[in-house]
């Protein structure tokens, strides 16, 4: 059940030794090194209490160990989509993606503007976003980035040179162009984001979203 539940072998015996076991301070540490540490006089008389948001802090940290295939091993059986350029997005953010996540489940609902092209599912919260002057800000954009370099220091550059060019803040434009290109109103960064999707891709959703 645990499993299901998103929770990693290791992060789960990890977890389940600490409960009655410490190693001095020690609070991660691989099965070779508890089997060579384990002592008896370390095991703690007072009752053990299971606590579901330890056990989700403890699963935070081996998934952080996990490299990006690694995990997206863990996330394809839950995938609508298993096409190359779609793993290939998702693997180059999964990295992102995986910060703020306590178990690989977590991942999933943000997942579902890489897996297919063209305009994004939004949600009402993003598409509140995209108002007339957004929109007219998108298009501008839009229209600096065609065929500009599509690596992701060339587009912090030129979209830091758009912003400077039309007296604008990122904070000015940051929300509906995240809302444009992936859905939702709250993302890792966007510039990330665009890189992964790739140039047609991203200028596409941005036309699409101000039509």
């Amino acid at each position: 059940a645990y499993r299901e539940m998103g929770f990693l072998p290791d992060a789960m015996f990890n977890y389940l030794l600490r409960l009655g076991w410490s190693h001095g301070d020690t609070e991660f540490f691989s099965r070779a090194q508890a089997v060579d540490w384990f002592s008896l006089d370390q095991v703690g008389k007072s009752p053990a209490r299971f606590d579901l948001e330890k056990l989700r802090g403890v699963n935070a940290h081996y998934l952080q160990q996990l490299d990006a295939a690694s995990l997206y091993d863990l996330i394809l059986p839950h995938v609508t989509s298993t096409s190359q350029h779609a793993k290939d997005r998702v693997i180059a953010l999964l990295p992102l993606f995986k910060e703020r996540a306590k178990t690989h489940l977590d991942i999933l609902p943000l997942l579902d503007f890489l897996l297919h092209d063209g305009a994004p599912n939004m949600t009402d919260d993003a598409a509140a976003l995209l108002n007339s002057e957004a929109k007219d800000r998108l298009l501008k954009l839009a229209e600096t980035l065609a065929n500009s370099s599509w690596q992701k220091a060339d587009l912090e550059q030129n979209l830091q040179a758009f912003l400077e060019h039309n007296g604008l803040k990122m904070r000015d434009i940051g929300l509906p162009l995240r809302a444009a290109v992936t859905g939702m109103k709250q993302t890792p960064s966007i510039v990330d984001i665009m890189a992964a999707l790739g140039e047609d891709e991203t200028l596409g959703r941005l036309r699409l979203a101000c039509k």
